[in-house]
């Protein structure tokens, strides 16, 4: 397992992130998982990286910070971190965020404090936001298993690490002797999907299953449906922001969408499980809710701002997939999300909608981008589920069938 450890890490860095010779790197990591980060260090240096900085995160400390601290502390972020991050977006470093947290570990940070807190970091750090969601900065989110998270999926066995390093490395393609070839047939699958999408450019999506979601979601104007691999802006080289990938995603109108999701899937927010759920949208806003696991969460989730109760994604992941045909809820955004078509509440990437510089904030609003201080992706797909795309013209184009995306 070790050698497909090493493969991994040098997917990530090399097909991930293309680090180049020269390249400054910024990786952000929980601290039981130094071993696999030191992996990731050197491999970078061995890559050519310049400079590499980690900046370790304790689920520990991070709950004692909410226990004890005043919400006026939460209000206010630091000069000198504000200035790193602005930085970091200025010279063009590479970011690396290594997940492996428990949804449990952070189940009971204070709720006021942490809606705080996500204001405060969408309005403070936002030249580093939106770097990330236009793609001016290359940005990618890989994982690497805790004990506490391999335990939360499989209980308290001897084995639940290796047993989960063993999924990960499956999810990934690094159980193969040559994974950057796997993957590079792989992003042109989703990316041949896509394009039919792009080309097609339907006026909207209507979603169906045995659950009882029955969804139309209308998709901006000239909208730019995007899969796996993503093209900084500034320096033109090529990154996959997820590893893991099996989506194709683009922007909703967030002003139109119509109708009721339900859940196919829990969604660990903020450590708190939220599961058997629906949404009623009407005029683009949700009118209407109701959770059996974790109602009050998602009604914090939903009132974080604005925004919150609008879509700012709409994501097509075939059933018949590597993660989804595991049968495991991961308690993890970044695998569950790629087992399942889902739907992100709050912001929107720009990069879904061609051609987005030439508008004004205010003419993206009126065109259907969705502003917010979150971005919670949620699971609806299932193994019937049903997609109809709608011309302009009023054609309808079968785009899943039971689950799947049609044969091209």
């Amino acid at each position: 397992m070790n050698e497909q450890i090493k493969k991994y890490a040098k997917l990530i860095l090399d097909l991930g992130l293309s680090i180049q010779n020269g390249d400054k790197l910024a990786i952000s990591c929980p601290i039981e998982l130094r071993e696999f980060a030191y992996i990731i260090v050197q491999e970078a240096y061995e890559l050519g990286a310049n400079k590499v900085i980690v900046d370790w995160n304790d689920p520990n400390l991070t709950n004692l910070k909410y226990q004890y601290e005043p919400l006026e502390n939460f209000k206010d972020i630091p000069s000198y971190v504000i200035e790193k991050s602005e930085l970091q977006v200025d010279e063009n470093w590479l970011l690396l965020s290594i997940s492996g947290l428990s949804s449990k570990e952070l189940k009971n940070l204070d709720k006021e404090k942490l809606t705080c807190w996500q204001k405060t970091t969408h309005n403070k750090l936002k030249k580093k936001d939106d770097a990330i969601m236009t793609d001016n900065i290359s940005w990618c989110i890989a994982a690497a298993p805790t004990r506490m998270w391999a335990e939360e999926i499989f209980g308290e066995i001897e084995n639940a690490t290796d047993l989960l390093w063993e999924k990960i490395l499956y999810v990934t393609r690094c159980n193969y002797d040559n994974p950057t070839m796997e993957w590079k047939n792989h992003i042109e699958k989703l990316q041949k999907y896509a394009q039919w999408l792009n080309d097609l450019q339907l006026e909207s999506l209507h979603f169906t299953n045995n659950l009882g979601t029955n969804l139309i979601v209308p998709l901006v104007k000239n909208y730019n449906f995007l899969a796996a691999k993503s093209i900084n802006q500034k320096t033109n080289r090529e990154f996959i922001a997820n590893i893991p990938t099996e989506e194709v995603f683009t922007m909703p109108n967030a002003l139109a969408v119509e109708g009721i999701v339900y859940n196919s899937k829990p969604l660990n927010y903020n450590g708190t499980i939220i599961d058997d759920f629906f949404l009623e949208f009407k005029n683009g806003e949700v009118i209407n809710y109701k959770a059996k696991i974790g109602n009050d969460a998602l009604e914090q989730l939903l009132n974080v701002d604005q925004g919150a109760k609008r879509l700012g994604e709409v994501a097509l992941v075939s059933y018949n997939t590597p993660i989804s045909l595991l049968n495991i809820l991961f308690y993890n955004t970044l695998f569950d999300e790629n087992a399942s078509c889902h739907l992100a509440l709050g912001k929107a990437y720009l990069t879904t909608l061609t051609d987005f510089e030439k508008y004004s904030k205010e003419e993206l609003k009126q065109l259907g981008y969705n502003e917010s201080a979150i971005h919670v992706d949620f699971m609806f797909g299932t193994e019937d589920l049903n997609i109809i795309g709608k011309t302009y013209d009023g054609k309808e184009i079968e785009i899943f069938k039971k689950g799947n995306f049609v044969e091209l």
